[in-house]
């Protein structure tokens, strides 16, 4: 992959030499336009191979955020287009003309480095997706063998918000959501499934659970796990279709580990 995005921008600026490239007389011009690629490739080397080898818990796929994707994909491109800046001068190209002369260059330039950014987020998204519909696959016929997580025998779980006291059987609960300051608590009370509304942290809420099968999937859900119907993976993690609901509540990628692990006990 890095090889085929690096060729293409070498061979790309030697065919069609653009920004004024067709104009510029240099021996051997060919060869050197061939020269982007190669450093191209240097810079995708480091950052796509090296640097995670050096910092793994940070490139690690659980830890991995669509927030960091971005961020690193425009380091990518402006290392790309700050590196071919620089060979441009050496190769005699452009003449360094100072740092307004960089940004101007980096203006013409990172249009064709954000190739290889989108090519590199395509990619990833989609080794990911086909990564989650595999365990995904595996997962679901777990889910619909005979074999089932016995409830726990647990005292009822109680839940103080403001000047109310409300008291939950944690095998009733379907899924717990937050909004704002308080979480919708989504239950079964006399055969029909409703929502109660506190004022409570889902971190706290997660605190007073005890119960196994009540799984925090996300950031902003806890779901119990005897109440998955069918699993679907996609790029971000997965997401569960729930008994007795239309609900579809996420499994981040970075809760992934943990679901597979409770998940296996079905």
């Amino acid at each position: 992959m890095i090889i085929a995005i690096s060729g293409f921008i070498g061979l790309f600026l030697m065919l069609f030499q653009p920004f004024g490239l067709q104009f510029v007389e240099v021996p051997y011009k060919s060869v050197k336009l061939l020269g982007y690629g190669c450093v191209t490739l240097a810079i995708l080397v480091l950052n796509l191979l090296l640097l995670p080898l050096m910092f793994p818990h940070y490139f690690e796929e659980k830890n991995w955020t669509v927030g960091k994707q971005i961020v690193w994909l425009n380091i990518d491109v402006l290392m790309i287009a700050v590196g071919n800046y620089f060979y441009s001068v050496e190769m005699h190209f452009f003449p360094w003309i100072g740092w307004e002369g960089m940004l101007i260059f980096i203006g013409f330039t990172v249009p064709i480095g954000l190739f290889p950014a989108v090519i590199i987020t395509f990619l990833q998204q989609n080794k990911l997706l086909r990564q989650h519909i595999k365990s995904s696959v595996a997962i679901n016929q777990q889910l619909h063998s005979p074999k089932k997580i016995e409830v726990e025998e647990v005292e009822l779980l109680e839940v103080e918000s403001g000047s109310q006291n409300y008291v939950f059987n944690p095998s009733e609960i379907v899924y717990i959501e937050t909004e704002g300051n308080y979480l919708n608590i989504y239950h079964f009370k006399d055969e029909v499934l409703k929502s109660t509304q506190v004022r409570m942290t889902l971190k706290k809420m997660n605190e007073l659970i005890e119960q196994t099968y009540l799984f925090k999937s996300h950031r902003a859900f806890i779901v119990n796990l005897n109440c998955v119907e069918q699993v679907d993976g996609n790029a971000q993690g997965y997401t569960l279709t729930l008994k007795n609901t239309t609900a579809r509540v996420p499994v981040s990628r970075s809760f992934i580990p943990a679901f597979k692990e409770k998940m296996e006990q079905l």
